[in-house]
């Protein structure tokens, strides 16, 4: 599945008042099927994302959507990879007990 979407940064320039935007393009690697329970009671739905670096690797990481659709949790770096097939591969064979771990990483994050 290859549908990408942009995440904005804004960046304030100290010479004027003007914002750039700098936009990363992250790639939706793979929605896992398995429903993972947060320590906050809620139930998430893990989606693998990934995105190529300036030297041609790849980036991987998790995020979490609430079945409520009202929280986001997202991992930082969960792996380097030399391209978006090794990415697709990585995300292919992550187990339940990693989401829940990932899961957790992603709540410590936001503490």
């Amino acid at each position: 599945m290859s549908v990408k979407r942009a995440r904005m940064r804004w960046t304030v320039s100290h010479r004027s008042s003007r914002c750039l935007a700098d936009v990363i393009m992250a790639n939706l690697i793979h929605e896992h099927s398995t429903l993972v329970q947060g320590r906050d009671g809620k139930r998430y739905r893990a989606r693998s994302y990934g995105e190529s670096r300036k030297d041609g690797t790849w980036s991987g990481w998790l995020e979490f959507v609430a079945m409520d659709g009202r929280a986001i949790m997202r991992t930082g770096q969960e792996t380097s990879q030399p391209d978006r097939r090794a990415v697709e591969y990585w995300a292919s064979g992550l187990e339940p007990v990693y989401l829940e771990g990932a899961l957790q990483r992603a709540f410590n994050k936001q503490s």
